[in-house]
């Protein structure tokens, strides 16, 4: 069913030559935005002319203007709001676990699909798991730890789709080491891919894309281990840096771009069960879940719904925040 509601309502007061106020007092009080015009209003105009017999003057009149729009918008219902239908998504780290999860959300909602990872044999089995499904997809390989490999990818991306419209960082990496021990090449290989690599691909669709679109989203997925210190037994101070540095990210983007109508948001995850959480599962899973209110990890389709809010219409005036898919983790 749908619904409308007035798009604008006005109401003034004023003295002085009648032919003047009409000229000046109604179009202050009209919003005279793109296809409005005059004859889309009704004006009600009350006014009392005196002359003045004895020395002739021009017309005096006190106008009382009331002005009701009667043109009205449609609201957006709101499976509209979260609708994607021919929205281009990038998905970095797309070929697995929590990217591939969330490449299902988007396609489903109607978005062709961009997914980079660093194997083309994962990303082939992606692209097929995908396109079975009756999406649109397209796959380029990438190495978000060496620079030279993203622009190429990028490129690629705009090549075939025409546009960038969401981009979703959530390609990552991880290593655990005690912080005395840790090993400077680990160090730098874990920065390069989840914070620098995620800034140098939004730099680079920004800059193609988003800027001279003016409109866009940018989604990264940092962690609840970017929000609190080490958890348990972790030893990952490499990961938890680089989330914590996404999590700050974000948030100057997202002031920096909103100017060109670009937002820019975060998840952060709680545990979920991945290839890359396996080895940490394995040693404090228990003790994970008792940290955790509603009891349990995360699972296949919990990350899928916040991804989708984040890069739909329906979170147009959301920006540079965090969302914690977590199940109550950082609550407590």
């Amino acid at each position: 069913m749908r619904r409308y509601v007035p798009i604008a309502t006005g109401e003034g007061r004023g003295e002085g030559d009648f032919s003047t106020l009409q000229a000046t007092l109604i179009p202050t009080l009209l919003p005279w935005e793109k296809g409005f015009n005059r004859a889309s209003f009704s004006i009600a105009l009350k006014g009392s002319i005196k002359n003045e017999a004895q020395r002739p003057q021009p017309h005096k009149a006190t106008l009382h203007v009331k002005i009701q729009n009667n043109q009205k918008r449609e609201i957006m219902s709101a499976q509209k709001l979260f609708d994607l239908t021919n929205r281009v998504a990038l998905i970095t780290g797309g070929s697995r676990g929590l990217g591939l999860q969330i490449a299902h959300g988007y396609g489903a909602m109607g978005a062709k699909l961009a997914l980079t990872a660093r194997k083309p044999g994962e990303l082939a089995a992606a692209k097929a798991e995908l396109t079975a499904a009756g999406y649109d997809v397209f796959v380029f390989p990438s190495d978000l730890s060496k620079p030279e490999t993203i622009a190429p990818m990028v490129d690629a991306v705009i090549a075939h789709f025409g546009k960038v419209d969401i981009l979703m960082n959530n390609a990552g990496a991880s290593w655990g080491a005690p912080a005395e021990e840790y090993p400077l090449e680990a160090w730098n290989k874990i920065i390069s891919t989840n914070l620098t690599g995620s800034w140098l691909v939004a730099q680079a669709v920004g800059a193609k894309s988003m800027i001279p679109n003016k409109r866009g989203c940018i989604i990264s997925v940092a962690s609840v281990a970017g929000l609190r210190g080490q958890m348990g037994a972790m030893q990952t101070i490499a990961y938890n840096t680089s989330k914590g540095g996404l999590v700050n990210f974000t948030r100057a983007l997202a002031g920096e771009w909103a100017k060109y109508n670009i937002r820019v948001n975060a998840l952060a995850p709680g545990f979920f069960p991945s290839k890359m959480s396996e080895g940490v599962l394995k040693a404090i899973e228990k003790q994970i879940i008792s940290m955790t209110p509603l009891g349990r990890l995360g699972g296949d389709e919990d990350l899928m719904g916040p991804a989708i809010f984040l890069a739909s219409d329906a979170a147009s005036y959301v920006t540079g925040q965090i969302l914690s898919v977590d199940g109550g983790m950082t609550a407590v």
